[in-house]
């Protein structure tokens, strides 16, 4: 991967260790009676919600922040809302039609895509474990295991799957059209395994930086509006909020232990 900045973090300094360790994310969904709990964890962020439904629609979307990037983060729970009155579907295609990604904090959104479709599946959950090795000069295998067991080994070269990655995944470029791709060409979960991947690959981008020395979300003027913090009238208010990044690189077991203490505190 080229050591180039992300657009509009030019002032941004590199982590001096990057390339020593990897990104790793956990999500886990578990069904109970008219709802589906969900949990994800990473090095920059802790969320867990908790999808309602009838049996037919999701009826609401109670949600925690904990870690996260921007102190307007928090924020986007209650933009979780918009989602209610949404058909359970498996398709993430169908949950982005009904409301828009850009609005919501993009890790919340997912969390809850994820819980839609294990609603809409009848499943009694899943555990969704990714790594991602720290880029350096040449290909790097990226993975995700789905109840403990390998469920994808993707060979990247810059964003772009290449073999020995077997068919039909190599070629296929992560940037433009890849979510589209995986709904047309792949069954619903593993549409939908391949989507949680794609996404870690992105966030694992952000282990190069010394977030902690940025003050505000005005470095990343030249950012697009890509999600709840980011988009006009919330930017500007947009503080880092410090302290929050952790590091799970040899601790993968560390994630989501404090589920339960965060699922508690979604009960009416």
């Amino acid at each position: 991967m080229s050591n180039d900045p992300i657009p509009g973090t030019e002032v941004v300094p590199l982590r001096a260790d990057y390339g020593a360790g990897a990104y790793r994310r956990r999500i886990r969904v578990r069904a109970r009676e008219g709802a589906i709990d969900a949990d994800l964890e990473d090095d920059f962020h802790r969320f867990a919600l908790r999808v309602e439904h009838d049996g037919a629609l999701v009826t609401a979307v109670p949600a925690a922040a904990r870690r996260y990037p921007w102190t307007t983060c928090p924020g986007a729970v209650g933009v979780l809302e918009r989602l209610v009155g949404l058909p359970l579907t498996e398709s993430h295609a169908a949950v982005r039609a009904y409301s828009n990604p850009r609005m919501h904090c993009t890790h919340l959104f997912d969390l809850a895509t994820v819980a839609i479709a294990c609603a809409r599946r009848g499943d009694a959950g899943a555990d969704y474990a990714v790594e991602v090795p720290d880029a350096g000069d040449g290909e790097r295998v990226v993975r995700l295991a789905r109840n403990g067991e390998p469920r994808l080994a993707w060979h990247l070269d810059e964003m772009r799957i290449v073999p020995p990655t077997p068919a039909p995944f190599a070629g296929v470029a992560l940037l433009g059209g890849f979510g589209d791709w995986a709904e047309a060409e792949l069954e619903p979960s593993d549409a939908e395994a391949a989507l949680v991947l794609r996404r870690a690959v992105f966030i694992a981008v952000g282990r190069r930086f010394e977030f902690e020395r940025i003050a505000s979300a005005s470095a990343f003027e030249e950012t697009p509006a890509a999600c709840h913090s980011f988009n006009p009238g919330v930017r500007e208010q947009a503080l880092r909020a410090h302290g929050m990044i952790r590091n799970f690189s040899d601790r993968p077991d560390d994630l989501l232990l404090d589920s339960l203490e965060l699922q508690d505190g979604l009960e009416p």
